[in-house]
């Protein structure tokens, strides 16, 4: 087991407010180290549990990367999913469980490949959002950040799945940056029959990655000339 990972400053005051101790998350040099996005995912899911009357049956992470959430959802779920197709992932998930004393049901698996037999009350996705170019390098990491020319890729698909991986009455928490059009995804769940609202934001500095292609998202029109800031929204469907 590896060392334990040091967040930073903004990412554990998230947490550090929410109910009980800040989870034990393993270092994993494959793995997307929980930042300021995971802890409003779980801002967002601890907020969804106080709203609700009796302990919920089931909730599934997509993008899992850590299991940062699902750690969590283990606090006020029966039955905790973690899905990755990162096997990394998998891995420091399996480790961070057992720091945790918490039992999770693993699944290597891609979001496209997943059915109806998962379905749960609550589905959390923290899914990779940075616009990539075509020509980007392919990376373990790549799989926690890279979301295709327009940040959308891995988001699309997770809204083409969420009529069947939301139970009816049941939310989908998924967090993104505008900066891969978030008003796009929630018109896309609106016209799915999901009621929509934005429920948690946070505006950060651009990381190392969003750094790196800076320029190259100006040249796409993606971001203003000299942006170098993003807007975190966790956005929250529920299904009627």
């Amino acid at each position: 087991m590896g060392d334990a990972v040091v967040l930073d400053r903004r990412t554990h005051g998230i947490l550090g407010a929410l109910p009980g101790p800040v989870p034990q998350i393993v270092e994993h040099p494959d793995v997307y180290r929980p930042a300021v996005d995971s802890a409003l995912l779980c801002l967002g899911l601890a907020e969804e549990f106080r709203s609700r009357p009796s302990r919920l049956s089931s909730a599934i992470e997509l993008c899992a990367g850590a299991g940062l959430a699902s750690l969590y959802a283990s606090r006020w779920a029966s039955t905790v999913i973690a899905v990755d197709r990162n096997p990394a992932a998998i891995a420091a998930m399996w480790s961070n469980s057992r720091a945790n004393g918490v039992v999770l049901d693993l699944r290597c698996a891609d979001v496209n490949d997943l059915d109806c037999s998962l379905a749960a009350d609550v589905v959390l996705a923290n899914p990779p959002y940075v616009p990539t170019p075509s020509d980007a390098t392919r990376s373990a990491l790549g799989y926690a950040c890279n979301g295709g020319e327009l940040g959308r890729d891995v988001i699309d698909s997770i809204i083409e799945r969420a009529p069947i991986l939301v139970r009816p009455g049941g939310t989908l928490l998924l967090v993104q940056s505008t900066i891969s059009d978030a008003d796009r995804t929630m018109t896309a769940l609106s016209a799915l029959g999901f009621q929509v609202s934005v429920s948690h934001t946070r505006t950060i500095p651009f990381g190392p990655v969003m750094l790196g292609r800076a320029a190259w998202m100006e040249e796409r029109g993606l971001i203003a000339p000299g942006q170098r800031w993003e807007q975190l929204v966790v956005i929250r469907a529920r299904r009627r």
